[in-house]
């Protein structure tokens, strides 16, 4: 992942990181998050966008990796990376169990994540269906495939020491302490295979460990919110 383009607002242009180095902060804040009339909602906190991949490109590639970052609000703040991107499917020599349990790692030793956790996800193929140019577009809906719960299709985990205290896992997990007294937790020990049954009754485990130990993660009155770690992961 060799070359990076970070997004620089207001035009929304992609530039290199060294360009960025020479006013970091002025970037930062750039990229507060605004409202509907584009006024700064400092409640919401600031939305950084960069992109790697071993080949330039701008709109991403199968062998590209996306980091999303939303800090500095008052409810949300989540860092989240992926591979590929709409247009490409990611390269599947990408998704192995080392690089994810390492991104998972670097993640919890280096942000004051509560909890960090890597999944797989196939979505239902759903055609899509044009606009018919006569539905008014605010009532018109597309669609949509099955919406992911929170922890399905588990395949790594990190739970800081909160989290994890009393946690017995099940023989099926593989359970790595941490020296903040936190855990890795893994499902499968390769790369998740949604076809593979043996497989799916593991990241239904680690998913129900997941649920029991951070809560929901969905919008309205049960989502739980974990105040940041304190202390090494």
């Amino acid at each position: 992942m060799g070359n990076w383009l970070l997004i620089d607002p207001p035009v929304q242009r992609y530039v290199t990181p060294a360009e960025v180095t020479q006013d970091t902060t002025g970037w930062v804040e750039r990229n507060i998050v605004r409202d509907d009339d584009e006024e700064p909602d400092p409640g919401s906190g600031y939305r950084l966008l960069g992109k790697g991949s071993k080949v330039p490109s701008e709109y991403g590639a199968s062998d590209s990796v996306k980091i999303n970052v939303t800090v500095g609000a008052r409810w949300r703040n989540v860092l989240e990376f992926n591979f590929g991107a709409y247009q490409a499917p990611p390269d599947p020599d990408l998704l192995t169990y080392p690089t994810f349990k390492g991104s998972v790692e670097t993640l919890a030793s280096v942000w004051p994540c509560p909890w960090v956790f890597a999944f797989t996800w196939t979505p239902d193929d759903v055609p899509i269906i044009p606009w018919d140019g006569v539905t008014p577009l605010w009532e018109w809906k597309r669609p949509r495939g099955r919406h992911r719960r929170s922890f399905e299709i588990a395949w790594v985990a990190y739970l800081s020491a909160p989290l994890a205290k009393g946690l017995t896992p099940p023989p099926e997990i593989v359970c790595e302490p941490t020296p903040g007294g936190g855990m890795i937790l893994s499902s499968v020990l390769e790369r998740l295979d949604e076809a593979n049954p043996d497989h799916m009754r593991r990241a239904l485990a680690l998913e129900a460990i997941l649920d029991q130990r951070i809560g929901s993660q969905g919008f309205g009155p049960d989502r739980v919110e974990h105040p940041a770690r304190v202390g090494p992961y």
